[in-house]
């Protein structure tokens, strides 16, 4: 998806039929050659929502869903699907990720997979900053903690809760990253 989107930037955009902004071009990947149309569309929330199609004879792509999502400028919000392809008209959702960015020091991402379940230990993983306090957590299949990672970005102390370290017990550091006592 980031060889696309950085694609997408070279060219310009042109006013389709639907009133909608589409770009057309190629992208490689994997040997591979994909035709590709990422089309954005104004709704009268203020919202925007996007869609990319790809096609690829070879991979039995004819204009499949591969993302689809919904940003707003005015307040920072927005989501993507990732969707996996399997071609014949064939699509699964395999990622969202949500975010909402208030400023670059108060924001939250959310990242989860969908059909991937059985491949990876970490189903979810948020991503949050509050000032100079940061977090990120994730949990596994059966949503229950994997790990719980807590920071100050000016202090540098922090801490780390997981099930596979310290006998599962929190850990913490202090601003020379040295093992010191929780609180």
């Amino acid at each position: 998806p980031a060889s696309i989107l950085t694609a997408a930037e070279a060219v310009e955009p042109v006013l389709n039929d639907d009133g909608q902004w589409e770009w057309n071009f190629s992208v490689s990947g994997n040997s591979n050659t994909f035709s590709v149309a990422l089309v954005g569309a104004d709704q009268n929330n203020g919202q925007t929502t996007w869609s990319v199609f790809v096609s690829n004879s070879l991979l039995n792509l004819d204009n499949e869903l591969l993302l689809e999502g919904v940003s707003s400028s005015e307040s920072g919000t927005g989501s993507w699907t990732v969707y996996q392809l399997a071609g014949f008209g064939t699509t699964q959702p395999f990622i969202e990720l949500d975010w909402d960015f208030n400023s670059i020091t108060d924001y939250a991402v959310d990242l989860e997979f969908q059909q991937i379940l059985d491949l990876v230990p970490v189903q979810s993983i948020r991503t949050e900053r509050d000032g100079p306090d940061k977090r990120t957590i994730s949990r596994d299949t059966d949503d229950d903690l994997r790990a719980d990672i807590s920071w100050n970005t000016e202090t540098k102390e922090g801490s780390l809760l997981s099930s596979e370290y310290n006998n599962g017990d929190r850990a913490c550091w202090d601003s020379t990253f040295r093992n010191t006592e929780c609180d």
